[in-house]
């Protein structure tokens, strides 16, 4: 296949894995505003606002530099110094963005913050994986992932929030179970374990890691500032 027709299939199959979430959004829209209270939804809007927020500070953007040094390098060695290194900091953050929201969320009961914990926990580790692929240029991975996630997560809210009537607590449910497939396809096809060697980990790169990805956080962080700003009109 030539280079031409290769940049045009991975603009497509890129495009494709970034226009299916807006389309389950669309579609899961009317469900939520009709069998969900508005606080319930108000919650649900909050907790989305806020991961979009809270995400890219406390991962310093680490898995945009995980994809972008993964692209320079063809060795199975040096793939696996990158995200065996990248997949440790990440591991740390999880652990510590558990802990501190365990303490923050205490106005929640305590199954429905055990389910916004693990949804925040699962959407920092959707969105590495998914950059992991996308560095080891295996893009049609990358599409499938978020194939799964958008249907999946509309099937679920059918079942759980229309067919069940569980409200938030089914959305929740919903949210965690999609991912969550998403997620453990993209291991397992990525075949992510292969370049998962503790000895491969090193500080010296992710310091590299985060010196390219801390400068990259005022940009997400104004994106935020603007979607959150046409959302409000």
């Amino acid at each position: 296949m030539s280079r031409e027709k290769k940049l045009i299939l991975s603009t497509i199959i890129l495009g494709f894995g970034t226009v299916l979430p807006k389309i389950a959004t669309f579609l899961i829209l009317p469900i939520l505003t009709s069998y969900l209270t508005k606080i319930e939804y108000g919650t649900y809007d909050l907790v989305i606002t806020s991961l979009s927020f809270i995400l890219p500070i406390i991962t310093l953007q680490i898995e945009q530099a995980t994809f972008r040094f993964l692209i320079d390098i063809d060795t199975i060695k040096e793939k696996a110094k990158i995200v065996t290194t990248s997949s440790v900091y990440v591991i740390i953050v999880s652990l510590i963005m558990y802990l501190i929201g365990s303490i923050a969320l205490n106005g929640f009961s305590f199954w429905s913050k055990q389910l916004i914990l693990i949804f925040a926990v699962n959407n920092l580790l959707y969105k590495f994986i998914l950059q992991i692929n996308r560095g080891l240029k295996q893009l049609r991975i990358y599409s499938t992932m978020t194939l799964i996630n958008s249907l999946l997560n509309v099937l679920m809210i059918i079942l759980f929030v229309w067919k069940l009537r569980l409200g938030f607590m089914g959305l929740l449910i919903s949210l965690n179970i999609s991912i969550v497939l998403a997620i453990v396809f993209g291991l397992l096809y990525g075949g992510i374990h292969k370049y998962l060697l503790i000895s491969s980990f090193n500080k010296y790169s992710l310091k590299e890691m985060l010196v390219y990805s801390i400068p990259l956080l005022p940009n997400s962080i104004s994106w935020w500032i603007v979607g959150l700003s046409v959302s409000d009109e």
